[in-house]
């Protein structure tokens, strides 16, 4: 019964050493094309919503609205920030400019056009969204967007922050 029992519990801390993925270390690109360490998105000690989108994903335009909405409450209370890293082929990429100015969504914008950080991560499409805690660990995870989804990283935040 005993080694049960502590067979259980290893088993139940290794399932949750390996349910907490880390941000990897990889390099993105800045809109403009400069080399970015997606690490880089840490250095204020925030919250940080991180989020793949394309052009040509409607679903992910939604999604970064639903975001756009609530970031002014989400800053004020949460200290989150939103970093939108769109998947866009070179080719693509002035559209995808072009769309964030359109919206008028006020994030970081990078560019994974060689899909290093979507490989590292290991997501098979968008829009995928992760809620990264300030010391890298990826507290939550979201693929697809439905009206609504925002409250639950909304409730994680809270979770996150006590707050």
């Amino acid at each position: 019964m005993r080694g049960s029992i502590l067979l259980f519990s290893f088993l139940v801390c290794t399932a949750n050493l390996q349910a907490q993925k880390q941000l990897p270390d990889v390099q993105v690109r800045t809109m403009a094309g400069q080399s970015f360490a997606i690490q880089d998105i840490l250095e204020e000690g925030q919250p940080v919503i991180l989020s793949f989108w394309a052009s040509w994903c409607k679903p992910c335009h939604r999604e970064l609205n639903a975001f756009q909405d609530n970031l002014g409450q989400w800053q004020e209370r949460f200290g989150v920030k939103v970093v939108a890293v769109t998947i866009d082929t070179r080719r693509q990429l002035a559209r995808a400019k072009s769309i964030a100015a359109t919206q008028g969504w006020d994030f970081l914008f990078l560019s994974d056009q060689e899909n290093t950080l979507k490989n590292a991560l290991n997501f098979p499409a968008i829009p995928q969204t992760y809620l990264v805690q300030p010391d890298g660990t990826i507290l939550f995870e979201s693929s697809g967007y439905v009206t609504g989804a925002e409250k639950k990283i909304e409730e994680k935040l809270v979770e996150m922050t006590n707050g």
